[in-house]
């Protein structure tokens, strides 16, 4: 290993103050919820992390530790004193109580996650006797984060060394994955290929708790458990644990994302739209496709309002007008998203999928193109289930046997949201200017196992109002 001990605390744990620091800013704390809350401070100082690395790349500034990393611990301490500043801020009333276990059980359950924790620190160090010199990783993200460290900055000679290579490199990509690999780079004063992994790679962490957060939420522990130790057993979470893609870094947005909104419906605190809001920029900012996510979930949220009936529920009573510097909150993802397409739309980049070509595979035969497209996702969730551990397939049946608990209240978005997913998989699939069945192969997986924690959230929100209270602790009974 390269870094030193001291050298490797600071690239994982600084980022982890500044976000803990961070979300007190934002009205939240760890009673708020003892098992996420270190994952949304993943999240939130990763984003913060990657964003103070950019600002020093764009004003060209010296890309070593001595600098960055005094610039991240400040981030912590600015925003302990924004949370000291908010001590006096009312809250609002708690969110309904979290559905109780046994103490055995409730020990089982946090003795589970400790067990998965573990297994996913292993597969990392398994992940790390490989250098990254090949693959996506080192083809796609590493050689970014290289070129970058190298020129400095995205000026000339950064272009230069870019300008050598065609699309193949992808450099129009997000950059929040090369960024942090640089945040690394800047400790060991050298490009590296083994530690720079590791700052991707705690993301499988961050979403492995912030997903037991979430269940743990609406189910009692032995409930929560079976979900989770199903997610963990799915092919692509151990896979993801050994290379530093950017599909779990954007899973993770889109669950936390998610899971703030419902909280902040559900009672009406707006730091959880702060969350939410974060979550998404998180998203935008890992890859392409996080740009599709944010689209699905407002056309979501727009044909919800659309529904008769009972009316989509609102945050708690005195909480539904947001005031406006939380509601600018709302525009992250955008900006994220206008951050990524300006600097490309400067340096040159662009994709080689979103082209002209991919406007021709829409009507070449489309009805032949559909029908493949709908055997490969069929057999994916009803067949081949060891890949999702066939949580779409019983999403899908307790939807279409239970519309009307699907589409009640705060779950009516959320399935929504999904189906419009699975549309888009398959617009994306249809629009590919690649050969149909090798990008299928070689894609499909990754793309539905982005989505798969929000699915597994939905399933838990379904259970728990299909199935008998006493077995998953809880959950609003609908009638219909």
């Amino acid at each position: 290993m390269t870094l030193s001990w001291l050298e490797l605390a600071s690239v994982l744990l600084l980022p982890l103050l500044a976000g803990m620091g961070l979300l007190r800013s934002l009205g939240l704390c760890f009673e708020d919820d003892r098992l996420a809350f270190g994952g949304w401070a993943y999240l939130v100082g990763s984003l913060a992390t990657g964003m103070l690395v950019l600002v020093f790349l764009l004003a060209e500034l010296p890309l070593e530790a001595r600098f960055l990393a005094p610039c991240a611990g400040a981030l912590a301490l600015g925003g302990l004193g924004l949370a000291f500043r908010r001590r006096t801020e009312p809250r609002p009333p708690p969110a309904p109580r979290t559905p109780r276990g046994g103490a055995f059980e409730e020990r089982l359950w946090i003795a589970l996650l400790l067990v998965l924790t573990a297994i996913t620190l292993l597969r990392m160090l398994e992940g790390s006797l490989h250098p990254i010199v090949e693959g996506d990783e080192g083809r796609i993200w590493a050689r970014k984060a290289r070129w970058l460290f190298r020129a400095g900055g995205f000026g000339p000679a950064f272009r230069e060394i870019a300008g050598a290579f065609g699309t193949d490199a992808h450099l129009d990509y997000p950059l929040l994955n090369p960024l942090l690999q640089i945040w690394t780079f800047a400790h060991a004063g050298d490009v590296l290929h083994v530690e720079n992994r590791f700052a991707i790679q705690f993301s499988g962490i961050a979403l492995l708790w912030v997903l037991a957060g979430a269940l743990r939420r609406r189910m009692r522990p032995g409930a929560a458990a079976v979900l989770v130790l199903l997610f963990f057993h799915a092919q692509y979470t151990g896979e993801l644990a050994r290379v530093m893609f950017s599909d779990g870094m954007l899973a993770l947005g889109l669950l936390a994302a998610v899971d703030a909104w419902l909280r902040w419906r559900e009672s009406g605190n707006p730091a959880w739209w702060r969350l939410a809001a974060i979550g998404c920029a998180f998203l935008v900012l890992s890859k392409y496709e996080g740009a599709f996510y944010l689209l699905a979930a407002l056309a979501a949220l727009g044909l919800a309002q659309l529904f008769p009936g009972d009316a989509l529920p609102g945050p708690a009573p005195g909480s539904r007008r947001l005031a406006w510097r939380v509601r600018v909150f709302g525009l992250l993802p955008f900006v994220a998203f206008a951050l990524t397409w300006t600097l490309n739309a400067h340096l040159g980049f662009r994709s080689d999928v979103a082209n002209e070509s991919a406007l021709a595979s829409l009507v070449a035969d489309p009805l032949g193109r559909l029908a493949r497209i709908g055997t490969f996702f069929l057999e994916r969730a009803f067949v081949r289930v060891e890949q999702d551990e066939g949580f779409l397939a019983v999403f899908l049946v307790l939807v279409l046997a239970c519309p009307r608990r699907a589409l009640h209240g705060e779950l009516r978005p959320l399935t929504l949201f999904l189906g419009l997913v699975l549309a888009g998989y398959v617009f994306i699939y249809l629009a590919t200017p690649r050969e149909l069945e090798w990008h299928l192969l070689t894609s499909a997986d990754r793309l539905f196992y982005q989505s798969l924690p929000v699915v597994v959230l939905a399933v838990a929100h379904l259970g728990a109002r299909v199935l008998p209270a006493r077995l998953v602790g809880s959950g609003p009974e609908v009638q219909g």
